[in-house]
Formats: C-alpha cells, sequence, structure tokens
C-alpha cells in the first residue's frame, strides 16, 4: 500500500475506513467465537445457531476485505485522482461489498429468530416467529436480486454509471425493510417473555438484550440520508466515505448484538423461565392419550429446540415428563390425581416452581 494511503489526511480519508473497519471487525469476532463457547458449555456441541452466526462472521469478514480492496481503489479519494483502473477496481469491490452487507445483515436475524423458536411456547408466537423467519428470508432474496441486477447486464457492478437504478431509492427499499424485520424482532421477545415465570428483574435483563437491536434502527436510518446525499455528489468517491463507515458500523453491530443473547446471564434466566412454564402447562393441560397434564405436543414438536438450550439435554422426551411430573408430586403431596381433578393443586404446583427448577437438573448442566 503507498505510503500516502496509510496516513489520514483532508484529501485521502480512506484509512478511517480502514481503522473503523478492521477495529469492529475484531469485535465481531471475539463476540462471535465468545457465543459459541458459551453455547458450547451449556449443550458440548454446536447448535443451529452456532453455524449460522459463524456463517454471519465469515460473511462480515469477506466484506470488511471487499471494503479494504476499495479504499485501496481509491474510496476516501478524490476521483479526479483516480486512474480509469482504480475507478472500476472501486466499482468492483463496492458492487460485492454491498451483495455480503446484505447477506451479514440477514444471518444474525436468522440466529436470533431461531433462539425465539426455542422460548415461544404458544401456537400464536410459534407463528408469528416462523412469519418473521419468512419475512427476513424474502428481504435478503429480494435485496440480493436487486442489487445484483441494479445495472446494466453488461456491467452490473458499474454502481458509479448512468445505467444503473436509482441508489436511493433502492436502498430506501431496502433499507426500509431491514428496520421493519429489527422492529418485529425487537417486539416478539417482549411478547414471549411476558409468559415466561421469570421475576420481573430477569425479565427486563433478557428484554434489554434483544431491545439492542434498536440502536440499528437510528444507524439504518443515518445511512440512508448519507447515501441519498453522496448520491448527488460528483466526487462520489470522496463523499462514500460516511456511508461505508455507517455501513461497517451497521453491520457489524447487528452481529455483536445478535450475540448479546446467547451470553450466561441471560440464557440461564430464560433456561428457568422456559422450565417453570413447562410447569404451568403440565399444570393446566390434560394431555390426550393417559389424561394427566404434561408438556405432550409441545415438548414432541420442539424436542431439537429445548436440547438448543441445554434443558432437557439428550433425555427421552417421555423421560423427562415423567420426572417432572413426580417432581411436581412430591412438592405437592398429591400425585397425578390431584393434577387430574383440578382442585387447586396447579396453583400449588406453580408456586413452588422455583424448587422444581433446583431440584430437576438433566445431568448434561451440572
Amino acid at each position: 500500500m503507498p505510503p500516502q494511503q496509510v496516513r489520514i489526511t483532508p484529501d485521502n480519508r480512506g484509512p478511517l475506513v480502514n481503522l473503523a473497519n478492521w477495529i469492529t471487525l475484531v469485535v465481531v469476532c471475539l463476540a462471535t467465537l465468545t457465543k459459541i463457547a458459551t453455547k458450547l458449555q451449556k449443550t458440548g456441541r454446536p447448535q443451529g445457531d452456532d453455524f449460522i452466526m459463524f456463517a454471519a462472521m465469515l460473511a462480515a469478514a469477506a466484506q470488511s476485505i471487499a471494503v479494504a480492496k476499495q479504499v485501496q481503489a481509491g474510496l476516501g479519494q478524490h476521483i479526479n485522482t483516480l486512474t480509469a483502473n482504480q475507478v472500476e477496481s472501486y466499482q468492483k469491490t463496492g458492487y460485492v461489498a454491498q451483495l455480503l452487507y446484505v447477506l451479514a445483515l440477514c444471518l444474525p436475524k436468522f440466529a436470533v429468530l431461531q433462539f425465539l423458536s426455542t422460548i415461544a411456547i404458544t401456537k400464536p408466537s410459534r407463528i408469528t416467529q416462523k412469519a418473521i423467519v419468512a419475512v427476513n428470508f424474502v428481504w435478503a432474496f429480494v435485496a440480493v436480486i436487486i442489487i445484483a441486477s441494479q445495472c446494466a447486464s453488461s456491467k452490473p457492478w458499474a454502481i458509479l454509471s448512468d445505467k444503473c437504478s436509482d441508489q436511493p431509492a433502492l436502498w430506501d427499499f431496502i433499507g426500509t425493510a431491514d428496520i421493519a424485520v429489527n422492529v418485529a424482532i425487537i417486539a416478539l421477545p417482549i411478547w414471549v417473555l411476558y409468559d415466561l415465570r421469570v421475576t420481573r428483574a430477569k425479565k427486563l435483563t433478557i428484554m434489554s438484550a434483544f431491545a439492542l437491536r434498536a440502536l440499528l434502527i437510528p444507524l439504518a436510518v443515518l445511512r440512508l440520508v448519507y447515501i441519498k446525499s453522496a448520491s448527488r455528489s460528483r466526487d462520489q468517491t470522496f463523499d462514500d466515505v460516511q456511508t461505508t463507515l455507517l455501513t461497517q458500523v451497521d453491520m457489524n453491530m447487528s452481529i455483536i448484538f445478535a450475540c448479546f443473547i446467547f451470553l450466561k446471564p441471560f440464557m440461564d434466566g430464560l433456561q428457568t423461565g422456559l422450565l417453570a412454564s413447562d410447569i404451568q402447562i403440565l399444570s393446566s393441560k390434560k394431555s390426550s392419550r393417559n389424561g394427566t397434564f404434561g408438556l405432550g405436543t409441545w415438548s414432541r414438536k420442539n424436542r431439537k429446540d429445548e436440547m438448543d438450550l441445554g434443558i432437557h439435554e439428550r433425555l427421552d422426551t417421555q423421560e423427562s415428563i415423567k420426572q417432572v411430573v413426580v417432581k411436581t408430586s412430591e412438592i405437592t403431596g398429591n400425585g397425578h390425581e390431584s393434577m387430574r381433578t383440578g382442585d387447586g393443586s396447579a396453583k400449588d404446583t406453580i408456586k413452588k416452581t422455583t424448587d422444581i427448577v433446583q431440584h430437576f437438573e438433566p445431568r448434561e448442566l451440572k
């Protein structure tokens, strides 16, 4: 790299982009690896969301490399000082960075949504979670298609030419849809956590981990404002610096915030709440097969998801139900029959949830 590109000067702001780019990427790598290590401690093996977050980290790394190449080609410098080859390289690397940006944004959302599927214990919340997953997939697919075909087919990477789609309109659509999905991902845990039997303090702590994504909204809005401003510039290679900085921060913070919910304090709080809610379902719904109230359908359908949280790790589903029923019976002193009669023992069972959580610990989590 030429010496003049190493120093940040009024006429060369590219190194500033590189500085922010690599710092945020290092934090992304640390956060992602910490998240995976935390889950491995809980479950003993990588789960689906671990692979998704690792893929998001790789996408962010590839996008950051593309941006670094764009800086080398002239990002942050005045366009009249660049050669034709540099301008072409600037456009090609910028085109690749745009595609990878969308990929790096959608993957953390999938990881968070998969995690939400493990705590969505009611049918409406599960349907909503699946709907958001579908919307996120459609958004990412459409965004990639639009970006890939934004310019003439002969030179789809020529993003500075007059043969491309209206850049502000293109990114307004992509950015607005991204914001809408983020709002849904923030709102769903609030609804789901309302049904979990944990203390208010724990609920607020867990909600705060999901609510961090709200900080991405002003970043996304500000990015759209700078895109519109840069699109009117005649010196776009120089004026794109602010947009690129916001892009890198937005992308990397999206991954970092997704990792927060997998940290031990939040995982422990959710684990307790999920078991308590299981007991509540156990005490209020009658099994169609044997007349007892149990985890039944929800456990069978979501056994894999429960294993992701390490709640019933490597335990047979029916054996898990039996153990919960036995523990519940021991605490209430009324046995299975008292739960069938509905004579108030359900209320006593719920009150004793804390004791159940303390006694009912799967072997792998001890």
